[in-house]
């Protein structure tokens, strides 16, 4: 092997780390895989236990209709694919080990696919990532170019512990990041912002609605990474709770609740906790916090969930944010009656008798999670479904002043599949 063949076989090794720690790397691999083996053509997919692809990568002449092709169609066709599978998962193969020439030209798979993309030759693999899932690599040749032999059969034989580690690592960082990121998407939509500090109080990570409760004037302050509390009198610090939070000789860590005052404005509740970990890591703690400003419930959700029409998921929602029915009646101009007459349907479509019963019903559905995961789009951004006050009421709405309202425009079958 010459030394410039060597150092593209170098490069291409280190190309394969840098795809498997950011995805977007594997984009243009194939153009560096094809020439290292003396090729012009290389794919890049990965395989399900049914056969069905993804294309990771391809080189230039595989155009991106012959891409969505191969994944739609003609994976299942693969007889360089599927005749590697019957022999074996993890070895070289060259088409003269998977199919013979007359053979292969008689195929779909040939005449419809590999012939119109210049492709007859290939070496390859299919190499196991997990119980169900397969990559395959297969660098191509035109039939001017000849069978691969066996020193590029060996070639890629050493290429391939390397792309396989890629490509396992690749699929842990993958489901590492979306076990991330679903568990700040569920705290986001719970509404509660999430910090992790080590024994030396250093923020290590926070959420994004963490980020915005360090806002000036807030009685959380990150100065130089380490953050502080402004604690109420009596209240122990935040390094202490921390510190009881962490192992420590003779003592489990343990949790610890704290409000946190705030001038003007409801305190905020913390939790400090234990963040569990491996034996062999560093501790670390995990604080939860909420603004009780941010405990609000989706009416949009509220009407998909118990059928009601806007005017009755406007009374459920005041009264689950902690509003009365007369604070509800006065800031939308409407009677108590108006109001009590809507309670009664609301209790009636969700099977409660009492206002506290409802506003605990609410509290524990989905309705709390809706306004922070988008769930109210199905219905607030139609349009129709507005706030409701008299100006957009509903014909039989009156006002406190006894003059009737106008008539709205009426909401999405979807919203409103309640009778007026």
């Amino acid at each position: 092997m010459d030394t410039s063949h060597r150092q593209r076989q170098l490069a291409l090794v280190e190309q394969v780390y840098e795809a498997a720690l950011a995805p977007p790397h594997w984009r243009g691999l194939c153009e560096l895989i094809a020439p290292a083996f003396g090729a012009d053509s290389a794919v890049l997919a990965l395989l399900d236990e049914t056969g069905a692809a993804r294309v990771l990568d391809r080189s230039a002449n595989f155009s991106a209709a012959l891409q969505a092709q191969y994944e739609q169609h003609y994976c299942h066709e693969d007889v360089w694919a599927n005749r590697a599978r019957e022999l074996g998962l993890g070895q070289v193969f060259s088409s003269a080990d998977l199919v013979a020439d007359s053979d292969f030209t008689r195929s779909r798979y040939y005449a419809d696919f590999c012939r119109p993309a210049g492709i007859f030759y290939v070496v390859g693999a299919l190499l196991p990532l997990a119980p169900r899932e397969l990559a395959v690599i297969g660098i191509h040749r035109p039939r001017r170019a000849g069978h691969y032999e066996r020193d590029d059969k060996r070639q890629l034989a050493a290429f391939l512990p390397h792309l396989q580690r890629a490509l396992r690592l690749a699929r842990r960082l993958e489901q590492t990041g979306l076990a991330l990121g679903c568990g700040e998407a569920a705290l986001a939509c719970a509404r509660v912002a999430a910090i992790v500090l080590d024994a030396e109080l250093t923020v290590l990570h926070a959420t994004d609605s963490a980020a915005a409760l360090l806002m000036p004037g807030s009685p959380l302050r990150l100065q130089h990474g380490r953050l502080s509390a402004a604690v109420g009198p009596g209240s122990p610090g935040l390094a202490q709770l921390v510190r009881a939070a962490l192992p420590g000789p003779g003592r489990a860590p343990r949790a610890h609740a704290l409000r946190l005052p705030r001038p003007g404005r409801p305190p905020l509740t913390l939790t400090v906790a234990p963040l569990p970990a491996r034996a062999d890591a560093a501790p670390h703690v995990l604080l939860l916090l909420r603004a009780p400003e941010q405990a609000t419930v989706a009416a949009g959700v509220l009407r998909q969930l118990y059928e009601l029409t806007p005017a009755e998921a406007d009374v459920a929602k005041a009264l689950a944010e902690g509003s009365s029915l007369a604070q509800f009646a006065l800031a939308h101009r409407i009677s108590m009656n108006t109001v009590k007459t809507h309670l009664q349907r609301v209790y009636a479509k969700t099977a409660t008798s009492r206002q506290g019963e409802l506003v605990a019903l609410l509290h524990g559905s989905a309705a709390m999670y809706g306004a922070a995961s988008g769930l109210t789009q199905t219905c607030d951004d139609a349009g129709a479904a507005r706030p409701y006050t008299a100006a957009t009421g509903r014909p039989n709405d009156r006002p406190a002043t006894g003059q009737r309202g106008p008539q709205a425009a009426p909401a999405p079958p979807h919203c409103d599949r309640s009778p007026p």
